[in-house]
Parts: structure tokens; C-alpha cells; sequence
């Protein structure tokens, strides 16, 4: 089967409760949408866990993002910042071998794509760059 270049994307949004407003699952939404959209991504699903912490995996939105990451129905995986996805260094570091395993790209929108140093500074220590 031929590799097409396209760029399919899934949005992923979580939030713990709704203390800010800026983290919105809708908020979350809207930025990461315009983003794909201007950088010429084809959006093919949005996931949301609403009132899920971002220390588990066990989260429902999260586990159908990874089926389509195993299928290969996506091949960006866009975030507003990493600790929409997750607030755990380990969990993290997993989730990127996961990424990695399955040629799929993430793409953190709100740390300007240095997502190595901005959420979890622990990676300067590990030498991981």
C-alpha cells in the first residue's frame, strides 16, 4: 500500500476541572483546530477527556486516540501543551516510544514545539534531546 504525504491529525484535549478557563476542552479545541487548519493538517478526530487527571492513562478519549494511533488512522497527534496530555514525566516519555513505534508526529502547540525542555526539565537531566 502506497504512504500517502498527507498529514492526518488528531486533536487531543483533556482537562481536570474547570478552574481555568484558558484550558477549557472547548478552548482547547478552537486553538488546536486553527493551528491544523493553517498548517495544513487534515483534523480527521477530536478527542476530549473531560474531568479525567493527566497522571493515568486511563482515560477514555486517550485509549480510542491510541487505537487510531495503532491503525494508523493519524499521523500527528496535535495537543494544546503537553500537560494536556499528560502531568507524569513517566507516562510521557512511554507515550513518545508509543509515538515513535508508530510514525506518529506530536505536536504541542502551546510551548512553541520545544516540548523537551517546557513542561518537564527532568529530560535535561537524562540528556534526552
Amino acid at each position: 500500500m502506497k504512504q500517502s504525504n498527507k498529514r492526518t491529525a488528531a486533536i487531543y484535549c483533556r482537562v481536570a476541572n474547570s478552574f481555568d478557563d484558558a484550558y477549557t476542552i472547548r478552548n482547547q479545541e478552537r486553538t488546536a483546530y486553527a493551528y491544523a487548519k493553517e498548517n495544513g493538517y487534515a483534523v480527521v478526530s477530536i478527542y476530549s477527556d473531560n474531568g479525567y487527571s493527566g497522571l493515568s492513562m486511563e482515560r477514555p478519549a486517550l485509549q480510542n486516540l491510541i487505537q487510531a494511533m495503532e491503525s494508523g488512522e493519524v499521523t500527528h497527534v496535535i495537543v494544546r501543551d503537553i500537560s494536556r496530555l499528560f502531568r507524569d514525566f513517566r507516562l510521557l516519555m512511554q507515550f513518545e516510544q508509543f509515538c515513535e513505534k508508530n510514525s506518529v508526529t506530536l505536536v504541542p502547540i502551546g510551548e512553541q514545539h520545544n516540548r523537551k525542555y517546557c513542561q518537564f526539565p527532568e529530560r535535561r537531566v537524562l540528556g534526552s534531546e
